[in-house]
């Protein structure tokens, strides 16, 4: 058995680098929408051209947002468990 101090400051690591994780999915998310958006902006046409390109980058900032989102609630409670 672990000590509360040791157990509180395993997960208040745990909680800065979920923190850390969820700042950087954001931050990619965030450059993948704007790529996209400012292809389109830039160029409208080029989306009925190609659309395969501006729906592969929506398409990865939606799942970049909802995983960043999901892992910083569970990563917490899986690390703290499987040590």
């Amino acid at each position: 058995m672990v000590g509360w101090g040791f157990a509180f400051g395993r997960g208040f690591v745990v909680l800065l680098w979920s923190i850390v994780w969820a700042i950087v999915a954001g931050i990619v998310g965030v450059l993948v929408i704007g790529g996209s958006l400012s292809s389109l902006v830039s160029n409208p046409t080029a989306v009925a051209s190609n659309p395969t390109s501006f729906l592969t980058g929506f398409l990865a900032a939606s799942f970049l947002e909802s995983s960043s989102s999901s892992s910083s609630r569970s990563l917490g409670s899986t690390r703290l468990l499987s040590r």
